[in-house]
């Protein structure tokens, strides 16, 4: 079934190798972003940004995060993005939000483990190192 027999509009852009881009663009375009001219200078500042986000702080990440979201949605308002497209954008970048959730689970997961395994050295090191000479006493304090 080819994809210009239903009534979906496809992006007039050829594609790198040479096939026309099947990405979907709203009804009163006839290029995607990634074709569209007038978008060059957005497409570069995009870029520009996605280079400096390897870099940012994981807060400003999803600041950045959320104002594409924030965009995202008023280009889906103005019919500038397509509600289904818009919709699967939206859900990408949400799990890539939710992976800072995780990410910081993590660390703080192997920050209590590591925590845990000193006092469990500290308190063996009190049974091993018995500080006066009384048996009932197994250790008079954290021996470091």
């Amino acid at each position: 079934m080819s994809n210009d027999t239903d009534n979906t509009r496809r992006c007039a852009g050829i594609t790198s190798s040479g096939k026309r881009c099947e990405r979907v663009v709203g009804p009163l375009q006839s290029l995607c972003f990634a074709h569209d001219p007038e978008q060059a200078a957005r497409r570069s500042e995009n870029a520009s940004k996605a280079a400096r986000t390897k870099h940012a702080t994981p807060r400003d990440e999803i600041l950045e995060i959320r104002e594409q979201m924030k965009e995202l949605a008023e280009q889906v308002r103005t019919r500038k993005v397509t509600p289904g497209i818009g919709s699967v954008v939206n859900q990408i970048l949400g799990n890539v939000l939710k992976t800072f959730g995780e990410e910081r689970k993590e660390r703080e997961l192997a920050e209590l483990e590591e925590r845990l395994a000193e006092v469990e050295r500290m308190h063996q090191r009190k049974r091993d190192v018995p500080t006066d000479d009384n048996p009932f006493n197994a250790g008079g304090g954290w021996a470091r």
